[in-house]
């Protein structure tokens, strides 16, 4: 399955219309597909492919409002409520967070979380990109479809993996600063949205 969605995720980082076709087909709807799988029980090296893939879709700006919206309804990203700021609802059952904070922690290995990262980064990009199209000099348009990535997955970055990186033991060092470098990037559109 993982070497399925490499082939899926190669061909649509490079062939930006099949990404489309892809996600177009009534039949198949591999962003629904993809993000249910996320709250499924799979080996988490399943999981980050599934994201990876989610995060060559999110390159077009259209898609990236469909991908936002299947994380938001699944709150695989929320952290949990009693985490820092309250949401004001149950935690997700099949949240990222505990297998982040347990199922990697123990491990010491972060594919999952290198993942997300990867995926919210390019959420923000995409939105960042589809705002600077609506706003070109001669434009008009509505800001319809737009992706907003909300303060849930902004914690989920913040408490979940920013915060505790130096508490965590690494099997790879360098992995520890990676995170922390993608934490930091992923709040810089923030900053000029």
């Amino acid at each position: 399955v993982r070497q399925v969605l490499l082939l899926i995720g190669t061909v649509a980082h490079h062939e930006p219309e099949l990404r489309f076709e892809f996600c177009e087909n009534t039949a198949w709807q591999p962003i629904g597909l993809f993000v249910g799988f996320l709250t499924c029980t799979v080996p988490l090296c399943l999981k980050a492919r599934l994201l990876a893939t989610l995060t060559v879709f999110a390159e077009t700006p259209q898609l990236s409002v469909t991908v936002w919206q299947a994380l938001q309804q699944s709150r695989c990203l929320t952290p949990p409520s009693g985490f820092g700021l309250s949401t004001g609802g149950p935690p997700s059952v099949a949240s990222l967070t505990a297998e982040v904070d347990e199922a990697e922690a123990r491990v010491e290995e972060f594919p999952l979380t290198r993942s997300a990262l990867r995926l919210l980064l390019q959420l923000l990009l995409s939105q960042q990109q589809h705002w600077q199209q609506l706003h070109q000099p001669g434009k008009s348009g509505s800001g319809g479809g737009f992706c907003v990535v909300d303060a849930s997955a902004l914690r989920f970055v913040n408490e979940v993996v920013f915060l505790k990186h130096a508490m965590r033991s690494y099997r790879r060092p360098a992995e520890r600063w990676s995170i922390a470098a993608t934490c930091i990037e992923v709040g810089a559109p923030c900053c000029v949205l």
